[in-house]
């Protein structure tokens, strides 16, 4: 009991008695990992305040004013026994700052926005503050228009720590668009306006793979456009309130965000045209017109004033001064206009001169113009003068110079002043090949025969066996709205004594004429009517051709005729072209629709009727930048009415760098074959063992025909030497068929089936390969490499995989 007693006294006195603990001062302090910030006044500080006592709540605050120097990404703490260590990691310091490309904004501009953000030379590199200045800098380009700027920032790190700032801007004026939303609008679905002003289409499936591109210039004049719109339509209030703009992920594109406030539409209540009175016109006169005009707005006020300056300038009043004025009534959302129209001096026209022309004759000029003496001086119509002088191509400019008359009143004196073109040439060429020998030719143009307006081309070839004549003659016809009037005739004439039975025909001659209608919105039209006549020598025991010559059996009366056998045509030819293909930076874009038909008229010797449809497209993908994609097929047949034959002169062919690539030149398609029979041409009925077959690898043609070439087109290849111009290089797939309708009634009277093989409708002949074309200062050359994929029943003789092309762009 007593130790018990003892042991608890014991703990209650070491309990209740305190034992002052004093705790050892900091006495220390080290850092590791200074380098840039070494020099810094803080650390001087600390450094030398390090012996005197302090805290946890003192070094606590020496961490906090550590990292709001900006100079650390990272302070650690190790305390051991009186020395307090600090770890630090320094921020890089930034020793140099590039910038390239720019151009629009500059480098002073450049430097003092780094300076707002806290970026400088000699200061440490913060990447928070590297990135917030990126995105400030893409929004300045924004703001410019500049949406499709690319920003490749570059900063590389070096020995001590050290960090250079390379900035790259790429200031691309084209930016691609994946989607635009229209918000605001109320009248007119997005759909609409997307398509009829922007060029954009949205697909369901795929919005955002198809991308459109524009530049900023672009797609504010598409903006202008709309915002027209609305106002010509009533909503004289229109605003486009913002415009937002956001890069997607790819980085490549934006989507943009147009926000409209329609507004309310207003109608046109009334215009009130009023004319003061004046000194020169309608002196006692005053002159005060009402009209009321349909509910919407049709026209602007810039509309307004043209209508009514040319209205006045057409009776001489040139310098008309028109004010226009709107009242609106905000109650019921009227507008009224009164336009104010005050005439001054009125003129008339005294004489007309031509200057400067040493071909043309006055009354051929007198013709082309709008005006004559002492008509009313109206410098619109003097300025479409100078637009029909210029159309007519023989003037390289054209403008004019107005003078007043001496010692008459209000009279003027009109000089067009014109530049001759050099409008005639003759040339004359030889060349040499090893049928023919020696080839002439002579070439003749003049575009201004006789000083009438008329243009003539003659173009003659002579060898020794063949003998070409083309010559046309064409004028312009003013008297229809610019039609124009052509003739051709043509002779052709091969001698006998090399003539290839293969041809068929050795003379073909005749003449046509045609009219040609103007240019209206991309679209001609011209019809034609002329006579041809073809003469065939002598017949070869060709099937298609004995065919075509046994229609013809009643008309010959004797065997000499066999040998000179003629054909007579009357065909009549019309064209519809409608062509939008036209040249941006040295690309094509557009479509061209062409149709050709012909067909024979009465008391021609056949009667046959032959169309031909193509249609070429380039269009860009847009998607894929700058690469182009070029379409080209064609459709024809011809057909004859009754039981008559088609000409086999009229034939399709295919095959070549026009049509299939990797074959020779008209090698597709059905081959002539030939046979013996007695007899062929007399009524009585042929046997069968008269009868021997012979096939061949001469081609005959067909009257129908399809034919697709599909062309991949790759950016352009710019030099810097002009002569050298340009390269364009691509890959294509050609693909045709070409037969002949009437063989499957006529392959019946032979024995031979697998001749039908021969003549299947259903071959198709198919290449693909690859070009390049130098678009030189001589013209284009291309070259081309091609790998034949159909080519069933084709010898090899007819492959052409590899050869050079030129003047065929």
């Amino acid at each position: 009991m007593f130790h018990k007693t003892l042991v608890f006294l014991g703990i209650l006195f070491f309990s209740t008695v305190i034992f002052p603990v004093q705790s050892r001062p900091i006495t220390r302090i080290v850092f590791h990992g200074l380098n840039h910030a070494a020099n810094l006044s803080i650390i001087k500080k600390i450094m030398l305040d390090q012996h005197k006592q302090k805290s946890l709540q003192d070094i606590n605050n020496i961490i906090k004013t550590l990292y709001n120097t900006n100079y650390f990404i990272n302070v650690r703490v190790k305390k051991i026994k009186e020395t307090f260590f600090f770890y630090v990691t320094e921020f890089p310091k930034i020793k140099k700052i590039f910038f390239s490309g720019n151009n629009i904004l500059s480098e002073s501009f450049l430097n003092n926005s780094l300076h707002r953000f806290g970026i400088f030379e000699d200061y440490p590199f913060n990447l928070k503050k590297y990135n917030d200045f990126l995105s400030f800098l893409k929004e300045c380009y924004y703001n410019r228009g500049i949406f499709g700027i690319k920003i490749k920032p570059l900063y590389t790190k070096s020995l001590n720590n050290n960090v250079s700032i390379n900035i790259n801007v790429y200031e691309n004026a084209f930016f691609n668009v994946s989607d635009i939303k229209i918000v605001g609008n109320k009248q007119y679905p997005n759909a609409f306006i997307l398509k009829k002003f922007f060029q954009f289409n949205r697909y369901f499936f795929f919005p955002r793979f198809l991308q459109k591109q524009y530049t900023f210039s672009q797609f504010k004049e598409h903006l202008l456009e709309l915002k027209n719109f609305y106002k010509n339509n009533g909503y004289l209030k229109i605003k486009i309130n913002q415009l937002k703009v956001f890069e997607n992920q790819d980085h490549n594109s934006v989507s943009i965000v147009i926000e409209l406030c329609e507004g309310e539409k207003y109608t046109f209540k009334k215009i009130v045209t009023h004319q003061v009175k004046s000194e020169y016109f309608n002196k006692n006169i005053d002159i005060k017109r009402v009209f009321i005009p349909a509910v919407n707005f049709q026209e602007s006020d810039v509309l307004f004033l043209k209508k009514n300056k040319k209205l006045y300038a057409h009776v001489g009043f040139s310098n008309v001064k028109v004010t226009i004025r709107h009242d609106i009534n905000e109650i019921d959302k009227s507008v009224i206009i009164y336009i104010l129209i005050e005439p001054k001096e009125q003129f008339f026209i005294n004489k007309i001169y031509f200057v400067g022309n040493t071909k043309s004759k006055y009354s051929f000029l007198k013709k082309i113009i709008k005006t004559s003496k002492h008509s009313y001086c109206d410098k619109y119509t003097i300025k479409k003068n100078c637009q029909l002088l210029q159309n007519t191509d023989l003037f390289n400019t054209v403008y004019f110079k107005t003078y007043k008359a001496k010692g008459l009143l209000n009279t003027i004196n009109v000089y067009y002043v014109l530049e001759d073109k050099k409008d005639n040439q003759l040339v004359c060429s030889a060349g040499f090949d090893s049928k023919s020998k020696l080839l002439l030719k002579f070439l003749y143009y003049d575009k201004n025969f006789l000083g009438l307006g008329y243009r003539i081309y003659s173009n003659v070839a002579k060898n020794l066996y063949l003998t070409q004549v083309n010559t046309y003659f064409s004028k312009s016809l003013e008297s229809l709205k610019n039609f124009t009037f052509k003739f051709r005739c043509f002779f052709d004439s091969i001698d006998k004594t090399y003539f290839d039975p293969t041809k068929y025909i050795d003379k073909y001659y005749g003449f046509d004429s045609k009219l040609i209608t103007p240019v209206i919105k991309n679209k001609r039209f011209s019809v034609s009517i002329g006579s041809f006549m073809a003469r065939f020598p002598y017949f070869s025991p060709q099937f298609s051709l004995m065919q075509y010559i046994n229609f013809f059996r009643d008309h010959l009366k004797s065997k000499s005729l066999l040998r000179n056998f003629s054909i007579l045509d009357f065909v009549f030819k019309y064209v519809f072209n409608y062509n939008n293909i036209h040249l941006e930076n040295l690309v094509k874009i557009g479509n061209q629709i062409k149709l050709i038909g012909k067909f024979t008229l009465p008391f021609s010797d056949n009667k046959f009727h032959k169309i031909t449809l193509s249609s070429e497209n380039f269009f860009p993908l847009e998607h894929t930048k700058s690469f182009l994609l070029h379409m080209y097929s064609a459709l024809g047949i011809g057909f004859t009415f009754g039981k008559n034959i088609f000409p086999i002169y009229e034939n399709y062919y295919i095959g070549g760098s026009q049509s299939v690539r990797g074959f020779q030149n008209n090698s597709l398609g059905p081959r002539a074959f030939y046979y013996y029979l007695k007899n062929l041409l007399s009524k009585k009925d042929n046997k069968s063992n008269d009868q021997i077959i012979c096939e061949s690898a001469n081609p005959v043609g067909g009257n129908v025909m399809i034919h697709t070439n599909m062309e991949l087109l790759f950016p352009h290849i710019h030099t810097h030497n002009s002569l050298l111009g340009y390269f364009q290089y691509g890959i294509f797939l050609d693909t045709a068929n070409l037969w002949d309708s009437s063989l499957r009634y006529m392959l019946n009277i032979f024995k031979n089936i697998h001749m039908i093989k021969f003549y299947n409708p259903s071959k198709i002949y198919m290449s693909t390969g690859a070009f390049v074309r130098w678009f030189s200062f001589l013209g284009p050359v291309t070259v081309t490499f091609s790998i034949p994929l159909l080519y069933e029943g084709i010898s090899n003789y007819n492959l052409l995989r590899f050869y050079v092309d030129f003047n065929t762009p």
